[in-house]
């Protein structure tokens, strides 16, 4: 039974490590999808500031200018965590063969246990 027990603290360690990577490159993703929508309307915002006051004498494109860094900074903070996301991936595919072998031992120690209760 040692090594039935041994076998299922791999596995359980196994699935900790991988619902970690995968909670954190969905929470990621979440913020890149509220990133790029705030952006989007942040350039709109600005589109209608260039709109609006395209005709006035003296504009300085103040509110344009000021919408549109907001969008860029949003763009960045969405480009990061999309990075995040990716590294996440990575991390999330490399450690799955170490996963499957760690059941695969889970699965013959199961199978050994199983056959010495028998015995």
């Amino acid at each position: 039974m040692p090594n039935l027990d041994q076998a299922i603290s791999k596995v359980n360690s196994s699935y900790a490590s991988a619902n970690s990577n995968y909670s954190d490159a969905i929470g990621a993703l979440k913020n890149a999808k509220n990133d790029f929508e705030y952006a989007q309307r942040k350039a709109d915002d600005a589109l209608q500031e260039a709109m609006i006051n395209s005709n006035a004498v003296g504009y300085q494109h103040a509110g344009y200018h000021y919408y549109m860094a907001d969008a860029k900074e949003a763009m960045d903070r969405a480009k990061g965590s999309l990075e995040t996301t990716k590294h996440k991936q990575k991390c999330l595919n490399s450690n799955m063969p170490q996963a499957n072998a760690d059941f695969e031992e889970l699965n013959e120690a199961y199978e050994a246990a199983l056959q010495a209760t028998k015995s």
